[in-house]
């Protein structure tokens, strides 16, 4: 792990901060598997009007498996039709899963392993996605490999994971090749293969896939099967960022702040960390303290620079909390008062959101 060491100084007070790189592996939050978010193709629904809908449900109650598959998918989205109801879009995607439907069939798999509109149950989804991955589908390939990875719902097997995301891959799936990646470099049921990562992750990130493009950025940083090149790690971390994905906008904001593989710009860094903090990120919010506590890019704020440091530490990040108590020392009681205050009101305001229609294509 990088680290960078900056110094606040007030009068007779010194408090060492320290800057974090997050995420020199696979951008995964809270754990270390190949994947994050979700792994699904949702299919886009067309807006159907009402002669449209009725035609539709007369097909899918005619048995053909294609209208079962959309009509399906009409209730997982809703709209000024149908009202959203994911029961009933189980039940239309079981219908045309078993009529040999195979995307029907991932969709499914993915209900059962969230548990929308039925009981979470991986079992059933790894059998789903089994059957949806046989008939060649490459996102049930991608997702079954991932509960072989997990070993949820079935038994984990690394070789399984692999054979079945390289299957995914070969039809270029950029989450595939992004998780097969993953596999080569932390070597996971194949042996250790920086060159085959940086292959793999390339591809993902060409795809346009954020986590590649972070992964593939922190191996050129850190010269893990490529030449270390901090003005290419820059260029791949830039390209997940502006996607919105939160350890890019970290890692993106530690080289602008830095210098590396670019100008040093500390109001780019603060942006950037800004950015990745509001979406929770922990590194992100600790490094935005550090920017708060010295001035750097911003005016010296210690109430600011304690609230990121104490929503940092709420998360388990044991530098921020070392850097809050060291800061607390140094603020009066109204500073400390209003940053408690500030905290709170975050948190309450960043509470999470009702779960929303899935997305994709």
């Amino acid at each position: 792990m990088v680290l960078l060491g900056w110094w606040i100084v007030k009068a007779v007070y010194y408090l060492n901060v320290i800057i974090l790189l997050s995420s020199l592996s696979p951008a995964v939050p809270g754990t270390d598997t190949p994947l994050s978010g979700e792994r699904v193709n949702h299919q886009q629904v067309l807006v159907l009007n009402a002669s449209q809908m009725a035609a539709l449900q007369q097909r899918a109650q005619a048995g053909d498996p294609e209208s079962e598959y959309i009509l399906g998918a009409a209730y997982r989205e809703g709209g000024p039709i149908l009202a959203r109801d994911p029961a009933q879009a189980v039940k239309w995607w079981q219908k045309a899963a078993i009529h040999g439907n195979a995307r029907a069939g991932n969709e499914l798999g993915y209900m059962y392993e969230n548990g929308k509109g039925v009981t979470q149950n991986y079992v059933e989804a790894a059998k789903w996605f089994n059957m949806a991955a046989q008939l060649g589908n490459p996102a049930a390939q991608t997702n079954l490999g991932y509960l072989y990875y997990l070993g949820k719902g079935i038994r984990r097997n690394y070789s399984r994971a692999i054979e079945w995301f390289s299957k995914a891959a070969r039809q270029g799936t950029a989450a595939a090749q992004h998780s097969l990646a993953f596999m080569y470099r932390h070597g996971k049921g194949v042996r250790r293969d920086y060159s085959a990562a940086v292959q793999f992750y390339r591809a993902a990130a060409g795809n346009g896939f954020a986590e590649a493009q972070n992964a593939l950025g922190s191996m050129y940083l850190r010269g893990e099967g490529v030449p270390s090149n901090p003005a290419e790690a820059f260029h791949w971390f830039r390209s997940a960022a502006e996607q919105g994905f939160a350890d890019a906008q970290n890692n993106l904001a530690y080289l602008c702040a830095t210098g590396q593989g670019t100008t040093r710009d500390y109001a780019a860094a603060l942006r950037w960390f800004s950015l990745a903090a509001e979406q929770g990120s922990p590194n992100a919010q600790a490094n935005l303290g550090a920017m708060y506590s010295q001035g750097r890019g911003v005016a010296l704020n210690y109430v600011e620079a304690y609230k990121w440091l104490s929503l940092a530490a709420m998360q388990g990040h044991r530098d921020a909390e070392a850097a809050r108590k060291s800061l607390a020392s140094i603020m009066s009681k109204d500073q400390l008062a209003q940053a408690e205050t500030r905290t709170a009101d975050w948190q309450a305001q960043h509470q999470s959101q009702p779960d929303q229609p899935g997305g994709g294509q």
